[in-house]
This record gives structure tokens, C-alpha cells and sequence, in this order.
């Protein structure tokens, strides 16, 4: 959350997609330059929300469950939670830090690092003894299912998200029950806003480009984003796969298919449900 002083941290060091989604493992992943970037990023956003202390462990990213370097033997989540715990002990002890937040650990979002931080977090926590409080981090799956009524009720195309994975459904109807603390953080929102689109290569430069730009034109602190299936195509062609086509655009303004050289490419069928899971999880950043 925006601060204006205090420390920020631990962070592992990221890897994850290059800039344009190109994930680990394929042609165009430079994995030194991606962390290089990354970590530029990072304490750029740290920068914006008034952040006074950046600290970094230096682990290697996990990736998700799915990826094969998880098993690297220097990927954060196999390093012993007992050596994690005693680093941040050690900026506990430096700091003396009157709050400790970490993510939750029994949460619907199950990422390798995500639970290692925080059992590693809670650890330091049990054995610090002068932390007042700790919080971990939580979203209301409540509030996603407004979002989706809304949207339905304007008329979007919403997919139906009615049968999720039960283990995960369970997850997060738990995590919400535990919810003891809300922050507004109205107040605040271009900051954190400001913060958030400078990890500009996991939201896309293109889109924080964007945002900036309508944001400017309409004078508005939230712009229209009038067009993110054509930005999604560009990050992951699957979403909408293309078709050499001749098109021409007449008088009217009708798009019409023609015989002859292909002068454009077309997306003619799109996966709705696998956008909005790709929009969702780039706008939150995970």
C-alpha cells in the first residue's frame, strides 16, 4: 500500500514473462535482462509510493506450478523456509517494523512463492516478538462476482465462472471469511495507480501508454479502454488467432472481404472465456 516512509520487502528477484509475453524457456527469453528489468521496475514503483527502504533477497523466481524450473535447486520456493525466516528476522531486527504483511498462504492464488513467502514471513512474525501486528493480504471473491454482474448487466459478454476448481472455490470462500481489516485506499488510488504501471513490462508498456494517454485526453483519472482483445492478440496470438485476408473499408464504413492479395491480418474467431482470464490476471498483475 502507499507509504510515505518506511521500508518495503522482502523481495524475491523476478523473472517471469520477457516484455511481449515471452515466458521462460522460449526463443527471445533473456532471463539476466528480464530480472535486470524487472528489479529497475521495482524500485521505480517503490519510488512512486514514497518507500524509503528496498530490500531484495536475491532468490530465483519459482515461475508456476507448471513450469520446470520450479525444481531448480536455486528457485525461491525449494530454498528451507527456516533460512528465509532468519533473513527476515534479520531485516525485523534492522528495521523494527511495527506491521508485517505477506500474502496468504491458504489463499485461492497458490503461487510456489507466494506460500513460501508468507509461511516463511509467518515464521519471523512467531519468533520476533516486538511486530505488533501481521496481515496478509487477501481479495474478496465477493467483490470479483459484483464486477461480473455489473459487466453482464451493461450488456458484456462475460464468461460463466459458476463451476471453478473446487479446491480453489474453497480456498478463497475461506480466505474471505478471515478477513478482519479493510483499507480504503481511494485517497491514494493514482499513486498506487502510478506504482502499478511501472512494472511496465508485466502490464505491457503498451497498455500503460494507453492509460496515460486517455487518462490525459479525458481528463478523467480512470480512461475507457476502448480495444484490449487487439493488445491481448498482441501478448498471446492463442486469444485471437490471425487470417491473411484482402479487406477494404467502403464508403459506409463496412469492412468487406475481397479476392485478391492479402492486404491485412483478420481475427475472424476469438476464445472469450481465455480473454477475460488473460485481462483479469494482467490488470491484477499476478
Amino acid at each position: 500500500m502507499p507509504v510515505d516512509r518506511g521500508a518495503y520487502g522482502p523481495q524475491r528477484q523476478g523473472l517471469g514473462d520477457a516484455p511481449g509475453g515471452v515466458k521462460p524457456g522460449l526463443d527471445g527469453h533473456d532471463e539476466a535482462a528480464v530480472a535486470q528489468l524487472r528489479l529497475a521496475e521495482l524500485r521505480e514503483s517503490a519510488k512512486i509510493l514514497g518507500v524509503t527502504e528496498l530490500e531484495t533477497l536475491g532468490y530465483h523466481d519459482s515461475g508456476m506450478p507448471d513450469w520446470d524450473y520450479k525444481d531448480r535447486p536455486d528457485a525461491f520456493c525449494n530454498i528451507p523456509e527456516a533460512d528465509v525466516a532468519a533473513r527476515i528476522s534479520g531485516l525485523i531486527d534492522r528495521y523494527r517494523p511495527q506491521v508485517l504483511i505477506t500474502y496468504d498462504d491458504q489463499g485461492a492464488y497458490q503461487h510456489p512463492d507466494h506460500v513460501h513467502a508468507s509461511r516463511s514471513a509467518q515464521k519471523a512474525f512467531a519468533a520476533s516478538g516486538s511486530v505488533a501486528k501481521l496481515y496478509l493480504t487477501a481479495m474478496r471473491g465477493s467483490d470479483w462476482r459484483k464486477i461480473w454482474a455489473a459487466l453482464r448487466e451493461l450488456g458484456a459478454d462475460v464468461p460463466d465462472f459458476e463451476n471453478p476448481d473446487p479446491e480453489r472455490q474453497r480456498r478463497g470462500l475461506e480466505s474471505e471469511q478471515r478477513i478482519t481489516t479493510t483499507v480504503d485506499i481511494r485517497q491514494v488510488l493514482p499513486r498506487k495507480r502510478e506504482a502499478l504501471f511501472a512494472h511496465g513490462s508485466m502490464l505491457t508498456n503498451i497498455l500503460a501508454g494507453l492509460y496515460y494517454e486517455w487518462s490525459a485526453a479525458a481528463r478523467a483519472a480512470t480512461p475507457t479502454l476502448y480495444d484490449p482483445m487487439t493488445l491481448a492478440s498482441l501478448l498471446d496470438p492463442s486469444l485471437c488467432p490471425l487470417t491473411p485476408m484482402h479487406i477494404r473499408v467502403d464508403d459506409a464504413g463496412n469492412t468487406l472481404a475481397e479476392a485478391g492479395s492479402p492486404n491485412a491480418q483478420v481475427c475472424l474467431h476469438s476464445d472469450a472465456d481465455a480473454f477475460l482470464r488473460f485481462y483479469v490476471n494482467r490488470v491484477a498483475g499476478r
